[in-house]
């Protein structure tokens, strides 16, 4: 049967829509920045005897925060020398070389740290509605090759780890504990990215291309 033109009329526009898309805010997001985190005092501070969790330091104006785990005897150390950890982040063109929509940023030893467990929590308030459908809810941390700031193209560079993450979606963080390698000054590469799935709902119906595999 043949059919006939239909004529569409455009909706009519929405004030309130329009409104409610200017309000929202913009994302910001951590540029090509770098700071070192001192816990020179942490290996002989007190503790309470029911105190589990470490003492967060934040990385400068980074919004990243390092704690050393503790231990019955205080903060975890294999070294006797005062730790600094020396924290990274790494702006939006890496991030997008690599197919991530989210955050990169590395946590390295920078002198008394190698082989510590360390607490990294990172502050994602300012960006949690980067991309919509309760994107801030959905995030966690992934360990990526350190060769992904290199070759980023390299389908192995971008074969991520899951770390076990809490995410907090009041304070707008995510924390994970991470151990550092052995050798000096060597690091551990971390994205912040979205999950399939968060306390709102599933997300997994959103096919991801290969050039997105991290996308939300």
């Amino acid at each position: 049967m043949p059919g006939e033109p239909v004529t569409v009329t455009p909706l009519p526009d929405s004030e309130t829509a329009r409104k409610a898309i200017d309000a929202m805010p913009q994302p910001v997001w951590p540029g090509n920045d770098h700071a070192v985190v001192d816990f020179a005092d942490a290996r002989t501070s007190s503790r309470n005897e029911d105190e589990q969790a470490p003492t967060y330091r934040q990385a400068g104006e980074l919004p990243v925060s390092i704690g050393l785990a503790d231990t019955d005897d205080g903060p975890a150390a294999t070294s006797s020398e005062p730790a600094r950890v020396k924290v990274e982040t790494f702006d939006q063109d890496t991030s997008a070389g690599l197919g991530l929509r989210g955050m990169l940023l590395r946590v390295s030893d920078a002198g008394g740290a190698t082989g510590d467990t360390v607490s990294v929590r990172v502050d994602y308030s300012t960006f949690a509605a980067a991309y919509g459908a309760n994107y801030g809810s959905r995030l966690k941390l992934t360990r990526l090759p350190e060769c992904a700031l290199e070759s980023p193209g390299e389908a192995d560079c971008r074969a991520g780890e899951p770390v076990k993450t809490v995410n907090d979606e009041r304070n707008g963080t995510v924390t994970a504990d991470v151990a550092l390698p052995d050798a000096k000054e060597a690091g551990v590469l971390l994205a912040v990215a979205a999950d399939a799935e968060s306390s709102a709902g599933s997300f997994t119906a959103t096919p991801l291309s290969p050039s997105s595999s991290w996308s939300a």
